[in-house]
């Protein structure tokens, strides 16, 4: 085989046999494998073996899908590609599986003498030599005949059973003969003999390491085992552990202890370390350029290529830092075999887009996320950069950078008409590759991460086309709803941990919806947030304000009405619906019935919409008080609509129409941002001079955080920036533009040139310095109130006061006032009296004494 390139095949849905060598992944280990049998081989010619006996069994070590059995199924295939002469000098049996051992048999060792019987090559041998023939079945009837004795020495009792040891001494002897009788019939030197998974049948793993201790000693035999070491390592030292607890269960420890350390010295013996082979890791494979997807004379890809592009796929323009990076969720070959089935059509069209364009791991990346924009831009952006920042004083350095920014923008800036180019990746239908992808990995219990990601990106797609009545919002999708994984998605594996609720949510939420919680979720998640509680006396200020409408909007934006404690209705200040509304329009063209349907629903991740609690139940009375929070959001039609035609002017400066919007990226954005919302809008409330511009200043900090959180996760090596971050908290957002958070996550990509810069690669850290509501977050309004008000701590936010029907239905099982005071009559006077007078005391309301009375005096 004089080429090193191996070519894995598209349309094999079974990847064990391989129809040529060159097909074949863990070329390591088969070179490996070929000097260990010429090792054996020329032993054997050398020296009279005779009986002496050795363990030199070879491990093939490799978790479940690693590819084991494909070497042991095609070892003939790639020994006779390299080493023809090998061939005619040792015979390779076919793979001999242990799990076709019956539960009524007791040892191995008969499908080990089947295996070989049946055999192609001895069978067709034993049916052209008749002497051989009658030569090997008289061996075969001693062999028996030992076997029988060996199964049958535990019912003997006394010389029969000293008998049967001897006849199990003679037993090795009979299967080196055996062998023997075989190679002389096949006219080979050495046996080659491949035992597939020797650990696959839990029950029996030891038993058949036994066999292969015991009788496959022979040096006229190589057993080529595959396996799981740890796996061999767990079974053997388990059934150590049994048989020195038979008799007694003390010291326990101490037997654990002894059974791993015997454990470990049985392996050594059986299964020798310099006979141990490691597979190699999917990883490695993936990074092997010398490896390449393709079928016949068509186009093809290396594994490199084809991994950056799923890479490419998953994080978009995420950098990777903060554990930002979604991996691709393929950890063998057998789940990577069935993922390239699966993208067989579409591979061929990448395979030859990358081809034609010439297009590298690092440029596959750079064209699906900025497709008219040569990657030789970055890469002088990028040398110019580095150039700036490796030597000199800062401010030397500074304006060395705004060089790299102005040399950028001079050969590639709006104004430059430079000849741009067609993308080369323009033929390959992303959305078919998302929901192929989705569709496969929707069944891979490990791929829940990746299958959120296409699932919502899938969703997006279909949702930026939706009519504004049918839209109802970006974050209805899986990957936002961690309360509902485990149900909707019960077979992917939970990862995500959420013990960080139950501290943080402990005495702030009802304990019966904290005792329903899932144990995990699929992902990661912050803890929703609470927000403070808006006093009584500062929602009278706030309501007694003269505010323009844009500065209402801002404030509603910001507060959750028809919120219940325990006490009394509440009010909370929460920052998910400024999220939302930046996040929808990064998506989507905006309309003021979108403003609204935001404005409506609980804030985005508050605990109101995780819980998805209700203000009101149905069925109450209709005389029931109504809130005196309520706010008639019509007052606020004309905001809502110039909001939205100032967002879809944005969208169209920025040019937000070409961003493929990344779900895996907005997930990390939500992540920081809530988490560091629990600090700039900490529910423990403040003390603050003025309703409004504290509701300002909130959301100023809100927008800050989120804008700070896009560069932290933009700036990387994509757009020839390094990965270098700050991480510090948003602070108080005064000073927010000297703070090392704006200097190093933001500026990169905003201001002059380096804006400039930023909308040019796509950058949405650019866009959103000019985004509608970053505009009404920093202006600077009059003042609204001297008053000193209080935000207050949120008690239980869900724990819903006690209305007049639920009173009711407490003291008398009814809630209508009429049923109640009937039930009432049925009480002493005295009873019913002081059920009156509590009544009246708690709701100040005079109908169910009418009632009483009335029917009272009937």
């Amino acid at each position: 085989m004089a080429s090193s390139q191996i070519i894995f095949p598209l349309r094999q849905p079974d990847s064990t046999s391989q129809p040529d060598a060159a097909n074949l992944l863990a070329r390591p280990v088969f070179e490996e494998l070929l000097k260990l049998i010429q090792e054996r081989r020329d032993e054997l010619a050398s020296s009279k073996h005779g009986m002496r006996l050795r363990h030199g069994a070879v491990l093939i070590d490799g978790a479940r899908g690693t590819g084991k059995t494909s070497v042991l199924d095609n070892l003939e295939l790639y020994l006779g590609s390299v080493d023809k002469e090998l061939v005619n000098s040792v015979h390779v049996l076919k793979p001999i599986d242990p799990t076709l051992l019956e539960d009524h048999d007791d040892l191995f060792l008969n499908i080990v003498v089947a295996a070989i019987l049946s055999d192609k090559a001895v069978k067709s041998a034993l049916e052209k030599d008749s002497e051989a023939r009658t030569a090997m079945y008289k061996e075969l009837h001693q062999l028996g005949h030992a076997l029988e004795h060996m199964q049958t020495q535990r019912e003997k009792k006394g010389l029969d059973k000293v008998r049967a040891f001897i006849g199990n001494q003679d037993l090795i002897g009979h299967i080196h003969k055996f062998f023997e009788r075989v190679l002389k019939l096949l006219d080979k030197k050495l046996l080659v003999m491949p035992i597939d998974d020797v650990d696959t049948s839990l029950h029996r793993a030891f038993e058949n390491l036994e066999v292969v201790r015991r009788y496959l000693t022979s040096p006229l035999v190589l057993p080529v085992i595959s396996g799981d070491a740890k796996l061999y390592h767990d079974v053997t030292w388990r059934d150590f552990h049994g048989r020195l607890l038979k008799d007694s269960k003390s010291h326990r420890m101490e037997a654990e202890k002894l059974a791993r350390e015997l454990a470990r010295e049985y392996h050594r013996k059986v299964l020798p370390p310099q006979f141990r082979l490691e597979m190699p890791t999917m990883r490695s494979y993936l990074a092997n350029h010398a490896i390449t997807l393709g079928e016949d004379a068509g186009p093809t890809l290396t594994f490199p290529q084809f991994h950056a592009w799923l890479e490419a796929l998953l994080n978009d323009r995420t950098n990777g830092v903060e554990n930002s990076y979604l991996p691709v969720p393929i950890r063998t070959v057998r789940a990577f075999g069935q993922l390239v089935y699966r993208l067989r059509g579409l591979i061929p069209d990448l395979g030859q887009a990358i081809e034609a364009g010439k297009l590298t791991k690092e440029s596959i990346r750079h064209y699906l996320l900025m497709p008219d924009l040569p990657i030789e831009a970055i890469e002088r952006f990028r040398s110019d950069y580095q150039t700036a920042t490796s030597t000199g004083p800062e401010e030397s350095r500074r304006n060395s950078r705004e060089v790299a920014y102005e040399e950028f923008a001079r050969n590639y800036g709006a104004n430059h008409a430079y000849k741009k180019i067609a993308s080369p990746l323009e033929g390959v239908s992303v959305p078919t590759w998302i929901e192929t992808l989705q569709q496969h990995f929707k069944y891979d219990h490990t791929a829940g991460a990746a299958y959120l990601v296409l699932k919502a990106q899938s969703d997006w797609t279909a949702g930026r086309n939706e009519v504004s009545e049918q839209w109802t919002s970006m974050f209805d999708t899986p990957l936002f709803q961690p309360q509902r994984q485990n149900v909707d998605y019960p077979d992917f594996r939970a990862t995500g941990d959420l013990d960080d609720w139950r501290t943080k949510l402990k005495d702030r939420v009802p304990e019966s919806w904290l005792s329903h919680l899932p144990g995990a979720s699929i992902l990661s998640y912050p803890v929703p947030e609470i927000g403070p509680m808006v006093s009584q006396s500062l929602i009278n200020a706030y309501n007694s304000m003269h505010l323009e409408p844009d500065q209402l909007l801002l404030a509603e934006l910001l507060l959750h009405r028809n919120f219940y404690n325990q006490s009394k209705t509440g009010v909370l200040l929460c920052v998910g619906r400024i999220f939302e509304l930046v996040m929808t329009s990064l998506l989507r063209d905006m309309t003021a019935n979108d403003i609204a349907t935001i404005l409506h629903r609980a804030p985005f991740y508050s605990f109101s919409s995780i819980a998805q609690t209700k203000t009101l139940e149905s069925g109450e009375p209709e005389d029931e008080e109504q809130e005196e929070t309520y706010f008639d959001h019509s007052e606020l039609a004309d905001a809502q609509a110039l909001l939205a035609d100032a967002i879809n002017t944005w969208r169209r400066d920025v040019k937000a129409g070409d961003l493929r919007l990344s779900p895996w990226l907005v997930y990390n954005v939500m992540n920081k941002f809530f988490n560091q919302a629990w600090i700039f809008n900490d529910p423990k409330g403040a003390t603050v001079p003025d309703p409004f511009l504290h509701m300002r200043q909130v959301a100023k900090k809100a927008f800050n955080s989120l804008w700070a959180a896009f560069g932290s996760f933009e700036k990387g090596p994509l757009y020839g920036l390094p990965p270098i971050i700050a991480t510090v908290n948003i602070g108080d957002g005064e000073d927010f533009t000297r703070s090392d958070i704006y200097r190093q996550n933001i500026t990169p990509f905003a201001g002059g040139n380096s804006r400039e810069f930023g909308l040019r690669v796509g950058a949405i850290t650019a866009m959103l310095e000019t985004h509608p509501i970053k505009g009404m977050a920093y202006t600077v309004y009059g003042r609204s109130s001297a008053a000193v008000l209080t935000l207050e701590a949120s008690a239980k936010p869900t724990a819903k006061r006690q209305t007049r029907s639920e009173w009711l239905y407490e003291k008398t099982g009814k809630k209508q006032f009429e049923a109640a005071a009937r039930v009432m009559l049925t009480l002493s006077e005295q009873q019913a009296e002081s059920i009156l007078a509590e009544y009246l005391a708690r709701f100040k309301d005079p109908k169910l004494g009418a009632a009483y009375r009335r029917l009272k005096g009937q």
